[in-house]
């Protein structure tokens, strides 16, 4: 099980999209479930100017739960 909370402090120092947030921690969540910067940034992974993970909405972060827990 992955804490959604934890997940957010790393979130609030790193600048990462949607995608590569799924391939770092193998899952498949929607845009839905994320909450996003107002503006485009750099992706710290990737590269490219998108609107970066900056937390959760409420129903993103009961999916995180279900979530199996991977070694990064």
């Amino acid at each position: 099980m992955i804490n959604p909370w934890k997940l957010k402090k790393q979130l609030i120092n790193s600048e990462i999209c949607r995608n590569c947030f799924n391939n770092k921690y193998r899952t498949n969540l929607q845009k839905e479930y994320f909450l996003y910067t107002y503006y485009a940034s750099e992706c710290s992974v990737c590269n490219e100017f998108k609107h970066t993970v900056k937390g959760f909405t409420a129903k993103g972060k009961i999916k995180i739960l279900g979530c199996k827990k991977v070694s990064v």
